[in-house]
């Protein structure tokens, strides 16, 4: 048996002896080519568990390792190294942004593993496509087997068009001639987030929904730069623009169509809107109950809910919407998402409520943003190999990259990918079309350390001791011959006497 190492796929074959030398060359050919081989972290573990399964059924068979790694303690594996002495890498691990007095400095994680070395490590910042790039350089003196990090200020530069406060991308690269490639660039996304432009109307703004818009968006200020509109009643409410739209106690004669619209406590409904609201129903209390399971309604507890004034929502048996809160056995609160309508209806106001008074209101207004305006991807850096999950917030996803161009029909979408370097996706939304975002996939950490030595190789393959029973024969029969052979000398020698 045999199994690969850096590669997400592992070969798992019975072989003889006679086979060895055969199988060894077919595998040093695989190597050498682009075969199934990644550049990802193979399942070293889960391949030992299977090597064991067949040693408990084989126990002569042998366990071959192929791998660039050292192994202090193998348990059981017969490890062939693979790794050529002369063999070096620069490896540039991470970057990380962090503003500085309004002014990004960029943080480098380099490496060079099998020898000292001086590099030039370049930085080439793209900010928009209507401003020239800023390039930097530095030579820094990597030592053997240690990470080193080094920065670049944007903000102390001495030319003033090349402070950077804002970036679509930056690209750090070493041009060094070393045994691996794949790992001396890294590009970082992120410094444009995307931004949602939020408008709340109400003839009586209060300061629940400023105070929740305020949490919310400090809590997603990683993904999305949020811009809030407050409008008073005196005031027109726009019904365009922009990517949330909150009503308070009034809705608009039209509904937008380019965004999400939340209509809350509202005293009628528009004409275009697939429901209808009952006369107010008051009373001392009235506790929340639950609809159909939604995500919207993550972490939130009912019964912390307490209304004493509410509005039943008649959607009928035909209507998109989903019942997703009840009060005394009447939906007060639905919620639609269609790829041309998403609307939320709360028939009940915070100020006849002590929803505002609880954590669940900000959570709540996070939910909205979580389902109906997902982030297409949580982070801008994956490892090879890493699961990746895409949500849409619009239609017509697309993801293009290395060796890659696929249409994603359904979100959550979650794939795999094998190949370092960008992806980018596309998709239209509501309110603007072609929306583009892209992220970064790189070398895991411990394949770019080429020396890398490991204490143990886990769930080591422990060979199960059986007697072999040929052997145990050829004893038994031994025993009998000797004993025919004692015997027939005692024999003889009676007859003698």
């Amino acid at each position: 048996m045999i199994l690969a190492d850096d590669s997400a796929d592992f070969i798992v074959e019975r072989i003889g002896a006679d086979k060895k030398l055969e199988v060894s060359t077919a595998f040093d050919d695989l190597l050498k080519g682009e075969g199934t081989c990644t550049y990802g972290s193979a399942d070293i573990d889960g391949a030992i568990v299977l090597a064991e399964s067949i040693t408990v059924a084989n126990p002569l068979a042998e366990v071959l390792l192929f791998t660039g790694k050292k192994y202090l303690n193998p348990g059981g594996v017969t490890v062939v190294d693979v790794a050529r002495p002369e063999e070096w890498n620069v490896a540039i691990h991470n970057v990380r942004a962090t503003m500085d007095e309004g002014y990004y400095t960029y943080a480098v994680d380099i490496a060079c593993y099998g020898m000292d070395k001086q590099v030039q490590v370049n930085c080439y910042i793209e900010i928009d496509e209507y401003t020239d790039p800023v390039q930097m350089g530095k030579v820094v003196k990597l030592n053997d087997d240690i990470i080193h990090t080094i920065e670049f200020k944007t903000g102390a530069a001495d030319n003033v068009k090349d402070r950077v406060s804002e970036f679509t991308s930056v690209r750090i690269s070493v041009q060094e001639n070393d045994s691996f490639q794949e790992d001396n660039s890294f590009v970082l996304y992120g410094g444009m987030k995307p931004t949602l432009k939020i408008q709340y109307y109400s003839a009586k703004p209060n300061t629940f929904f400023s105070a929740a818009f305020m949490i919310v968006a400090s809590s997603l200020n990683s993904r999305w730069d949020i811009d809030i509109d407050e409008v008073r009643g005196d005031s027109p409410a726009a019904i365009s623009g922009y990517d949330f739209y909150v009503y308070e106690d009034k809705a608009p004669a039209t509904l937008p169509k380019d965004g999400v619209v939340f209509l809350v406590n509202p005293s009628a409904l528009p004409a275009d809107v697939e429901a209808r609201l009952s006369e107010p129903k008051t009373g001392e209390k009235f506790t929340l109950a639950p609809g159909v399971p939604h995500e919207l309604m993550n972490f939130i507890n009912f019964g912390n809910i307490i209304v004493s004034n509410y509005r039943a929502i008649n959607i009928g048996g035909q209507s998109d919407f989903e019942p997703i809160m009840y009060c005394a056995g009447e939906p007060v609160f639905v919620a639609k998402n269609t790829p041309d309508s998403k609307i939320a209806i709360m028939s009940f106001s915070v100020n006849y409520s002590d929803i505002s008074m609880q954590w669940e209101f900000p959570g709540l207004i996070y939910n909205m943003f979580e389902f109906y305006l997902p982030s297409t991807f949580t982070k801008y850096v994956f490892n090879v190999n890493e699961s990746i999950t895409l949500k849409a917030r619009g239609t017509n996803l697309k993801i293009k990259g290395v060796n890659l161009e696929q249409n994603i029909s359904e979100t959550p979408y979650t794939m795999i990918l094998k190949k370092v370097g960008t992806y980018t996706t596309t998709q239209d939304t509501l309110l603007m079309r072609d929306v583009r975002e892209s992220f970064y996939v790189k070398v895991p950490d411990d394949e770019s350390n080429i020396k890398i030595v490991i204490d143990v190789l886990q769930n080591s393959v422990i060979k199960t001791i059986v007697s072999d029973t040929f052997d145990d024969l050829l004893l038994y029969f031994a025993i009998v011959l000797v004993t025919l052979l004692f015997a027939e000398w005692w024999l003889q020698s009676r007859t003698r006497i």
